[in-house]
């Protein structure tokens, strides 16, 4: 695998996919909490906030509308003041429809249960704040009875029928999030261990690839201290250690070649210091010679 690269290209390789392993396993953990992040905002956005405003359209309904009609009828509290009371009351409860409205029915689809009681609310409130100025009794009185209390009780029954609606659908979608959650702390935890095998397996040939060269190089050395210089690595990589081991084969090839040499050389000087030597001898015997000679005349 590593044949044709170099050992500081292996370890930028090695380096460089080990910290994609851990950027995407990050992303991949960001991406389940943000996509748990936006099932919670979306539960919050389309479910409970309007659930809030229905529930407060409900309370204004009964306390802001009715109950000073009431006590107006009862001639607790005087036209202006009930005038006041109720206008505060519509001004409220228009601001919440507003927000029911800015809602769009594609994203909180059950909000369209809801437009027939905002056209009736609507009229009602209107009709209801002409009756006020007026000042007329009678007919507050007709359309309290008429039309102000049911309205009031159907804001109650909507409010309680759709808020059982969406918190049976809010425990769906709870109940999905959570699936949906462990699904990616599962992957989240499979892509750990794979990554984890993945980064064991090259980090081992990355080792592997750096040892096995230099262990070859150790016992070669050992083997040329023992005087041992018939041995050859084979490595057939072109990285650093590959030209490592050429140049100490051709170093051991140049090294033999000397001391063959030299061997050769000894030789040769002891085969002339024998015929020296041999010389010698014979020039010493023929000395003797004539030295016997001499001492005969």
């Amino acid at each position: 695998m590593f044949k044709s690269i170099s050992v500081s290209s292996r370890l930028i390789i090695v380096t460089c996919l080990l910290l994609s392993f851990a950027l995407g396993t990050g992303l991949m953990g960001l991406k389940g909490m943000r996509d748990n992040n936006l099932v919670l905002s979306s539960v919050y956005k389309y479910e409970i906030n309007p659930l809030n405003d229905l529930r407060a359209l409900d309370i204004l309904a009964h306390n802001g509308l009715v109950r000073p009609v009431d006590r107006l009828l009862f001639k607790q509290i005087s036209w202006d003041q009930c005038l006041i009371r109720v206008n505060k009351s519509i001004h409220e409860m228009n601001k919440r429809w507003r927000s029911l409205r800015q809602i769009k029915i594609t994203d909180a689809d059950w909000l369209k249960d809801l437009i027939p009681l905002a056209n009736l609310s609507k009229q009602a409130l209107d009709r209801l704040s002409v009756i006020l100025q007026d000042q007329d009794r009678a007919k507050l009185d007709v359309f309290s009875d008429k039309v102000l209390v049911p309205l009031a009780d159907r804001y109650s029954e909507v409010t309680e029928s759709l808020t059982q609606n969406r918190l049976t659908a809010m425990n769906r979608q709870y109940q999905e999030a959570q699936r949906h959650y462990q699904w990616a702390r599962n992957v989240f935890i499979l892509s750990l261990i794979f990554g984890a095998v993945i980064a064991g397996i090259m980090i081992f040939m990355l080792i592997s690839s750096i040892n096995k060269p230099l262990v070859e190089m150790a016992r070669a050395v050992k083997r040329l201290m023992n005087g041992d210089f018939s041995h050859r690595l084979s490595y057939d990589c072109d990285d650093e250690f590959g030209i490592l081991i050429k140049g100490f084969n051709k170093t051991m090839d140049d090294l033999g070649s000397l001391i063959a040499t030299v061997e050769k050389s000894g030789i040769q000087v002891t085969s002339s210091i024998t015929e020296i030597a041999a010389s010698a001898k014979q020039q010493e015997a023929t000395v003797n010679e004539h030295a016997a000679t001499s001492n005969e005349i």
